[in-house]
C-alpha cells in the first residue's frame, strides 16, 4: 500500500495533466473531495477523465466561447425602450451636473474680482499715526 504523501503527489500530478478538473471546481460543479474519491476509486485510466485532458489553451477558448454566448444571450434579452429610457436619464443627470459645475465656475470667477469697501482695498495695510 502506498503512503499518504505518495497518494497526494500522484493526485497532484493527475490534476496537472487534467486542467479541466480545476475548471469544474471553479464552476462549482464538483468539489476536490469528489474528484479525489472518483480518482481513487476509478483510477487514472478511466474514460471519465478523457474530457478533462484538454490543454489550457483550448480551455481558455472554451471560456471565451461561453462568455460570448452569455453576452449574446444578454443582448437578445434587452428591451430597447428600457435602454433608451436609461440613456435619457443618464444624459439628463450629466446635463444637470454640468450646469452645477458651470454655476460654481462663474461664482468663482466673480469672486476673484477685488472688492472695494469704502473705496479701499479690504486687506490693504493701514498706517496708523503716520501722515
Amino acid at each position: 500500500m502506498t503512503s499518504k504523501e505518495e497518494t497526494i503527489h500522484s493526485f497532484k500530478t493527475f490534476i496537472k495533466s487534467h486542467p479541466g478538473l480545476g475548471d469544474e471546481v471553479k464552476r462549482k460543479k464538483q468539489t476536490w473531495q469528489q474528484i479525489f474519491e472518483n480518482w481513487y476509486l476509478l483510477g487514472e485510466d478511466d474514460e471519465l477523465w478523457a474530457s478533462y485532458r484538454t490543454t489550457k489553451k483550448s480551455a481558455s477558448k472554451t471560456d471565451y466561447s461561453d462568455m460570448m454566448q452569455q453576452a449574446l444571450s444578454f443582448l437578445k434579452n434587452l428591451d430597447p425602450d428600457e435602454v433608451q429610457k436609461q440613456i435619457t436619464s443618464v444624459s439628463s443627470a450629466i446635463d444637470t451636473l454640468q450646469n452645477v459645475i458651470k454655476q460654481f465656475q462663474s461664482n468663482k470667477e466673480t469672486s476673484r474680482l477685488p472688492v472695494k469697501v469704502g473705496g479701499e482695498e479690504p486687506f490693504e495695510a493701514r498706517r496708523f499715526g503716520r501722515d
